[in-house]
């Protein structure tokens, strides 16, 4: 989705003149490092949806990660409306969450609310204290400047923070204090040319918009991904610097629907500088069992394949690929590479049916319209 969104460059740059955004302070708290921003929208509202009888949910409860969010979510949400001021908050104002390693194989989640108003402040602030509150109180200490607050007990701890309107919230004490080091700093997420260019195209109207940040998200998803897919995901970070999804959830779906940015020439993206949006029509002949498939419209393909050469240069990968090319030259007796490129008709599609987690690619399959059926035939029986 997100490359094919990418290649949408003509439509990006007139959405991008016709968008404006309104900046939510909370996010000059968000450490630089984040693999990830999600912006709720409307807290009580994505419970709602999402509730215990969404097949979705109940399919991705099966993810210990996704169940250990969604169940701190729900009883949070239980809680928090409750109290009228605070329901008219929440219903007011977004919520921010990523999420950060603290450990070895660890991690834990960051919350992040701005306030409009001092009496929501007031009412933020008096709830965490009542919800999470035990007999043994509520403990402080000086940090940077700012006081971090933290419950006495020694499990389940909550700590929190506020600044500049901001209301801090972790189960980790270290993921508070970056927080709080990020407000002072002059660099934040919302002076990054390139987030802020990615920021203009979420959808207002959107349940909930997620920020992906290409350089710190392979670090994280290395705590939850097979080894064998490690080297897969590894490569993210030279496709893009950010992706934004625009995220709606009906009982058996689930759509994320955004666009990748980056100012990087050495970055995947740019291999489509050029090309003009392809309307995508062989996933049609797709087969039923497909699990997720990849497609690819590159109306030039020499542009194409010179950028993919520059990419691989940027990048230390030409080496490689071009002794495998050399084998295969060697072996088939055919330059391989130039067939392929001669036979592609602008749609290429790359499909998975049962992801085999030892081997990522031993149920995948290519699709892709050739200019002629009796020339790719030839070609494939030489």
């Amino acid at each position: 989705m997100s490359i094919i969104g990418g290649l949408s460059w003509v439509s990006y740059h007139y959405f991008m003149t016709q968008q404006s955004f309104e900046q939510n302070a909370a996010y000059n708290c968000v450490p630089e490092n984040s693999p990830f921003v999600f912006e709720i929208k409307n807290l009580h509202e994505l419970t709602t949806i999402t509730g215990y009888r969404n097949k979705i949910h109940e399919a991705l409860k099966a993810i210990s990660s996704y169940n250990l969010f969604t169940d701190k979510l729900f009883k949070l949400d239980t809680a928090l409306f409750t109290d009228q001021l605070v329901k008219t908050f929440f219903d007011e104002q977004p919520v921010l969450i990523t999420a950060g390693i603290t450990g070895k194989n660890k991690f834990d989640f960051l919350y992040l609310i701005g306030f409009s108003k001092q009496e929501y402040m007031d009412a933020g602030v008096s709830f965490i204290r009542n919800y999470f509150g035990t007999t043994d109180g509520w403990e402080e200490r000086d940090y940077d400047n700012n006081r971090i607050f933290y419950s006495g007990k020694t499990q389940n701890q909550i700590f929190y923070a506020t600044v500049n309107g901001t209301l801090i919230i972790s189960p980790n004490n270290k993921l508070v204090e970056s927080a709080l080091q990020q407000s002072n700093r002059q660099s934040l997420i919302v002076t990054d040319p390139e987030f802020t260019e990615i920021m203009r195209t979420a959808g207002k109207n959107a349940l909930a918009n997620l920020y992906i940040n290409h350089v710190q998200l392979p670090g994280f998803l290395s705590l939850f991904i097979d080894k064998n897919f490690s080297n897969t995901f590894g490569k993210l970070d030279s496709y893009s610097s950010w992706s934004e999804f625009d995220i709606s959830i009906k009982d058996q779906e689930l759509f994320l629907n955004g666009f990748s940015l980056s100012n990087n020439i050495q970055s995947y993206l740019h291999v489509f500088n050029g090309q003009k949006p392809v309307a995508i029509n062989v996933v049609s002949v797709l087969p039923a069992n497909t699990s997720t498939f990849l497609a690819m419209g590159i109306s030039d393909v020499d542009a194409f394949r010179k950028g993919y050469r520059s990419f691989q240069g940027f990048n230390n990968l030409s080496s490689q690929y071009l002794d495998e090319l050399s084998a295969l030259k060697e072996k088939c007796k055919i330059d391989i590479e130039d067939e392929i490129y001669g036979l592609i008709d602008q749609e290429i599609v790359l499909a998975f049916t049962k992801i085999n987690s030892n081997d990522p690619f031993k149920n995948s399959f290519l699709i892709m319209k050739t200019h002629s059926h009796s020339q790719a035939l030839n070609t494939l029986t030489e």
